[in-house]
Formats: C-alpha cells, sequence, structure tokens
C-alpha cells in the first residue's frame, strides 16, 4: 500500500521536508510569540523592527529639535541678535503639522519666531502622533 502511495504521490516526501523546515525555521530564527501565544512569522518580525526603528529615528529627531530651541532659549537674546540657524531650530521645534512651512529668509525667521515663541512646547506624544505613530 505504502508503494502504491509513492507511486501516486511521489513529492509526497519532498512536502514533508518543506513542512519540517519552515517549522524549524520560524521556531529556530524567529523566537518571537504574540500575546496570544501564536508564533510571529519572519516578515512580520522585520516589518515590526523597521517600525520601531522608524519610532525612534522620530524620539530622536523630536529631542534634538528640542535641545536645540532650549540651547537657544538659555542664551537670552533679543530675537533680533539671534542668528539663523538659531532662528530655524526654534521654528522647527514649535512648527505645528498645520503650519506653513518653515522661512528660510531672516526676516520670515523673525516673524515666525516671534508668532510661535510664547507657544507651548508640542508633548513628544502628540509629535508623534502627527508623524504618524
Amino acid at each position: 500500500v505504502v508503494e502504491s502511495f509513492e507511486l501516486i504521490f511521489p513529492s509526497s516526501r519532498i512536502i514533508w521536508f518543506v513542512f519540517f523546515i519552515t517549522i524549524y525555521t520560524i521556531v529556530f530564527f524567529c523566537n518571537d510569540f504574540g500575546a496570544d501565544g501564536s508564533i510571529c512569522c519572519c516578515c512580520c518580525c522585520w516589518l515590526g523592527e523597521k517600525q520601531i526603528d522608524a519610532r525612534t529615528k522620530a524620539m530622536n529627531k523630536y529631542a534634538f529639535k528640542k535641545q536645540s530651541a532650549d540651547a537657544v532659549s538659555k542664551t537670552n537674546k533679543p530675537a533680533s541678535k539671534l542668528t539663523v540657524s538659531e532662528l530655524r531650530s526654534v521654528c522647527s521645534f514649535k512648527k505645528r503639522k498645520g503650519d506653513k512651512a518653515i522661512p528660510t529668509s531672516k526676516n520670515g525667521l523673525l516673524e515666525r519666531f516671534r508668532e510661535t515663541s510664547e507657544r507651548c512646547d508640542q508633548p513628544i506624544e502628540e509629535y508623534l502622533r502627527d508623524a504618524g505613530f
């Protein structure tokens, strides 16, 4: 009976081999189990890592912008004495999702600085939500 089965389905050994290799790969190389006990496929782990990396990058960007803006505010210079890069760093940190693009000229940056300098700092949760996380 077994020989007649192998004559009818000669590739059954190959199918079982591929099945066991797939299970072995998922269990030993993925090592990521969901909260419900399900095994996560390797491509999901990879996509999850990419999303975590993008979120971490956004958090680092926020921290850098905040640090730059705080450094400018600690100088206690009047707005007219600030350089273009200092104005740009403050305006970049105070920018919100619906605002227009940051101006490039010093006069435009001064105007935007005066409009947004009294604005409260945007919380990181709101920044991440606006960035799509």
